[in-house]
């Protein structure tokens, strides 16, 4: 699947306490390709698993990938509203798909 490493990665940073502990670097994700917007209710299913086999993570981790900002290197309207649905407006960050 084109795109998914950008996912895994997100996630590896957030789950790895990276952006909690250097909460003062902005992280942006180029290109995620929507996967962790699509993911995010997966991801929350999994952390949900995790709490029940009394593995209780100390912040939301929907939260953490909330966090991050994202480029939208994309012209479909769906996607877009996907994107600032899933982590918000104000963590989307316009993005053309070459140099203009």
């Amino acid at each position: 699947m084109v795109g998914f490493e950008d996912t895994v990665t997100s996630l590896r940073l957030v789950m790895s306490g990276l952006t909690t502990r250097t909460a003062n670097i902005k992280v942006i994700v180029p290109h995620p390709r929507r996967h962790t917007a699509l993911l995010m209710q997966r991801i929350e299913d999994s952390v949900m698993r995790r709490i029940l086999r009394g593995v209780e993570p100390k912040t939301k981790v929907a939260d953490l990938i909330r966090g991050l900002y994202f480029d939208t290197v994309n012209n479909y309207s769906g996607a877009l509203r996907c994107s600032c649905e899933a982590f918000g407006s104000d963590h989307i960050m316009l993005g053309p798909t070459f140099p203009t």
